[in-house]
This record gives structure tokens, C-alpha cells and sequence, in this order.
């Protein structure tokens, strides 16, 4: 578990040049999600379900990305 998660650390902090924005939306969506605020979860987990299935995508043999 350990390997997955530097693996992942190193991916994000070599792709995103606002930490501290990606940790204020994280924060909000955590906040939303503990409050059971179930529209001001819905969008930012699609976005992020949406992104994640692009990166993957992106990754796979035969894609032009």
C-alpha cells in the first residue's frame, strides 16, 4: 500500500502546480461529504471519476494522447 500511495504523491506533485488549490477542493468536497450535502458532492466526484478515466485512457495501448 505504501508503494501506491508515493506512487501516486509523486504523480500528483509532479502534475500540479496548485497544491494548495487541489487541497482547498479537497477539503470542500470532505466538508460536503461529512455535512451528507449530497449536491455539492455530486459534481466535483464526477469531474474527478471523469478525469481519472481520462488520465487511464490516455495511458492505454493505441491512444494518441
Amino acid at each position: 500500500m505504501e508503494r501506491t500511495v508515493r506512487s501516486r504523491m509523486r504523480r500528483l506533485l509532479g502534475r500540479r502546480d496548485d497544491l494548495v488549490g487541489v487541497a482547498k477542493r479537497r477539503e470542500d468536497l470532505y466538508d460536503a461529504i461529512a455535512n451528507r450535502d449530497v449536491p455539492r458532492v455530486e459534481e466535483p466526484v464526477m469531474k474527478h471519476l471523469e478525469t481519472g478515466r481520462s488520465a487511464t485512457a490516455a495511458h492505454l495501448p493505441g491512444s494518441n494522447e
